[in-house]
């Protein structure tokens, strides 16, 4: 066990390293404080956020351009591309309340001994949560139309995964299975299935069936090309790690870290997403 940690961790640390070549590249020679370098940025955050408001009035002027759109009337074929995008929006929306939420929740604990900000900003949190999952609705009544009436959508597969994505976010785990299934069923060469079977084994693995997680994550690295063929594998060792397995753990996680470094400038975004869960766990 000591050594499938001890690779686990220096696989990360190797990772993480070289992710962080064009960072130090631009820093050059110049050195810093110890404490400069893990003090939170608040004027990046406050900036982060303020960006994120002017989006929104995007978002919210793009919608309201394309609700006027189907009031006057477009033609079948543009009707469905217009739904889809009125759909990522709101997904889009319903992510940056979550941001905020999650900035809230950070918030809290500063002012434990504040009872009457405390009190503020939780109350904040609860608009926020309804914003979102008013938002979240709004997507998946868009999503909902497409499947109903126009099955042929070219991107129909897609919206079948962001179905299935938003009910789960809403915490209707079973529904979004349904949507999983059916774009697996239906539509196998889709570049969504691997999502798809990858979300299956987050469902059995938080279950504790970890035998079925084990072969959701094998079908979700079938293919190599798929953007969470890594993340898959990475999950996959973990589960192997928990049933005992060290072996076989240590080999699947091997792996990761040579598909990490071989493919290191590809994917870069997926590629954090899978140190970020590394991290994390």
């Amino acid at each position: 066990m000591k050594r499938f940690l001890s690779i686990v961790f220096a696989g990360l640390l190797v990772i993480l390293a070289f992710n962080s070549e064009a960072l130090a590249q631009k820093k050059g020679k110049a050195e810093k404080k110890p404490q400069e370098q893990v003090r939170p940025d608040l004027k990046f955050e406050d900036q982060f956020f303020k960006v994120g408001s002017e989006m929104e009035e995007i978002r919210d002027k793009e919608l309201e351009t394309m609700n006027r759109m189907l009031k006057l009337g477009v033609s079948d074929e543009e009707k469905p591309k217009i739904l889809f995008r009125m759909a990522e929006i709101y997904s889009e929306k319903a992510k940056f309340r979550w941001m905020k939420i999650m900035e809230k929740t950070s918030e809290e604990s500063k002012y434990d001994k504040q009872p009457e900000k405390l009190k503020m900003i939780q109350k904040e949190k609860e608009t926020l949560k309804k914003q979102q999952e008013a938002f979240r609705s709004k997507a998946l009544e868009m999503y909902k139309t497409l499947i109903d009436k126009y099955p042929n959508y070219p991107r129909i597969d897609e919206v079948y995964f962001y179905y299935g994505f938003n009910l789960m976010e809403m915490g209707q785990q079973e529904e979004a299975l349904k949507m999983y299934r059916t774009l697996i069923k239906d539509y196998p060469d889709s570049k969504y299935v691997p999502d798809a079977y990858v979300s299956f084994g987050e469902y059995y693995f938080n279950k504790g069936d970890l035998q079925r997680a084990i072969e959701a994550y094998k079908r979700a690295t079938k293919d190599e090309s798929a953007r969470v063929y890594g993340y898959a594998m990475y999950k996959m060792a973990w589960v192997y790690y928990n049933l005992g397995e060290w072996d076989r753990a240590l080999d699947v996680f091997e792996k990761v870290i040579t598909y990490s470094l071989t493919n290191i400038e590809e994917n870069k975004e997926n590629k954090l997403t899978l140190q970020k869960e590394a991290m994390k766990d």
